[in-house]
Order: C-alpha cells, then sequence, then structure tokens
C-alpha cells in the first residue's frame, strides 16, 4: 500500500496533555509517541507543533490583567516545556527528535531555522516546534501552518477542538472567518 503523505506537520492541542488534572499526564504523552512512531514505521517524516493550553493561555491570562503580549510570551515558553515532554517521550521510545524554538533558548531547544529543521526530518528526526512563530498575537495553529508551508509538509493533521484555522475566535465569530485554504484534517476523534 502507498503511502499517502511524504511528510506531515501534526498540530496538537495542549489541551490533550492535560487529563483529569495532571497538565502534563505521561500517558498522553505515551499515547502521542505511539502515534507518530506508527507514522515513522511508515517512513513519514514528522514535524509537530504543540499547544500550550495545558499549562498557560496567553488571551486567560490577559482577560486577568496581565499584558497581552507578556501574556503570549509566557505562552509560548509553555510550548517549550510540551515540546521538551514530548522530546523525552520520544526519546525514551528509542525515536529520535529535536525541540526547534522559535524563542531563542540554547541551553533548552536548538533555535528555529528551516533548513536545520529539513535536514533533520530528512535524517528522520521528529521535529517539535515549540515557541509559536516568535511573535505575540498569534496563535500555535497559525505557526502550525506556516511550519508546515516552510517545510513542505504535503499536509496538516491538526488534533485540536477547533475544525480549522480562524482570523478570528472561532466560538465567538461565524466560521466565516476563515483565512487559510490549507489542507486541514481533523484528528479530533482520535485524540480527545
Amino acid at each position: 500500500m502507498a503511502k499517502a503523505y511524504q511528510r506531515v506537520l501534526l498540530k496538537v492541542s495542549g489541551e490533550f496533555f492535560d487529563s483529569h488534572g495532571v497538565h502534563l499526564d505521561p500517558e498522553r504523552f505515551k499515547k502521542l509517541a505511539t502515534m507518530i512512531a506508527a507514522m515513522l514505521h511508515r517512513n513519514v517524516q514528522v514535524a509537530v507543533v504543540l499547544g500550550a493550553g495545558n499549562i498557560c493561555r496567553g488571551n486567560q491570562l490577559a482577560s486577568l490583567g496581565v499584558d497581552q503580549v507578556v501574556a503570549d510570551h509566557m505562552g509560548m515558553l509553555a510550548t517549550i516545556i510540551n515540546a521538551l515532554a514530548l522530546k523525552d517521550t520520544l526519546l525514551q521510545y528509542q525515536l529520535p527528535a529535536e525541540v526547534c524554538s522559535a524563542l531563542s533558548v540554547p541551553s533548552v531547544a536548538n533555535q528555529y531555522v528551516r533548513d536545520d529543521a529539513l535536514s533533520l526530518l530528512m535524517n528522520d528526526f521528529v521535529v517539535i516546534c515549540a515557541g509559536g512563530t516568535g511573535n505575540p498575537l498569534v496563535t500555535t495553529d497559525s505557526a502550525a501552518v506556516l511550519r508546515a508551508i516552510e517545510l513542505g509538509a504535503d499536509v496538516v493533521l491538526k488534533a485540536t477542538k477547533v475544525d480549522g484555522v480562524y482570523s478570528d475566535d472561532p466560538k465567538k465569530k461565524s466560521k466565516r472567518g476563515t483565512f487559510f485554504a490549507f489542507v486541514v484534517r481533523r484528528c479530533h476523534k482520535e485524540f480527545f
């Protein structure tokens, strides 16, 4: 059977890692690692963008009075925590993985550089893109689409509770606000 995709970008909501009040549930990381392993065993290259709603949500902090830019930086840092947890889990499964961060944290993660990330993918590493785009006021869904385009992904597999990428909060606006016509596959049932 021929594989459908050579390279995928998997976007996983931070909420996936929160289970019964455990914000970094090891079993959830293991479940994701198992799914990634199945893709790798089919010779599919995998890049991952993680949200951080299990740890910190920039918009919620902003509603509590934290400056929006500061709150978003806190959210980007939280994505690095999730990325490190996923990398550790993948390494336990003996799957090569690297964290590439849009924020500079050299003692913790590689700086995201497109050509370096491509080289890792071509050498069978799982590339975990953290830190969003490195800019506040941008969602991790947007970062996922950006990284997918940069890395030449065949598809974005979106495992979140939201069924697309929107220009506004889809819970507050109509779904006519979709701004990206990139292929989005929904993995919701597999994850939640």
